[in-house]
């Protein structure tokens, strides 16, 4: 199967819908079951959609495409905490997909408090006896 190089407006029209269905069929939504799905690399669809590369202006970028890989992240995020928390999808599936794809982390804080019946600090004088 050859790969179209040429974005399309059939493309972008051919990627909602694909979202759409995810969405009806409440599916886990990925940028790169969306890339086999519409025959396109997922480096071609990232570099549609990125409006930047290295803080460079994107000639390659689209509009379209950037609001519709949004969408799909947006929609994952939303599936994720959904099904997260109901028990429907492994928690640790979900912490990993949360961290790898979302930025969503784990923090334990640490209480640093000194106890009560602790040592306090001393201070240490060398004394050199004859000078």
């Amino acid at each position: 199967m050859a790969y179209p190089t040429k974005y399309s407006k059939e493309l972008v029209d051919k990627m909602e819908s694909w979202l759409d269905e995810r969405k009806n069929k409440d599916e886990y939504p990925s940028v790169a079951g969306l890339a086999v799905h519409i025959g396109v690399p997922h480096s071609t669809l990232e570099l549609w959609g990125a409006e930047k590369t290295n803080g460079v202006k994107n000639k390659h970028y689209h509009a379209e495409v950037g609001c519709v890989l949004a969408c799909v992240r947006d929609y994952r995020l939303s599936w994720l905490e959904r099904h997260g928390l109901d028990g429907s999808a492994s928690p640790q599936i979900t912490k990993l997909l949360l961290s790898a794809h979302h930025g969503i982390v784990e923090k334990t804080a640490q209480d640093l408090t000194v106890a009560q019946n602790a040592e306090k600090p001393f201070k240490v004088e060398i004394v050199v006896d004859g000078l």
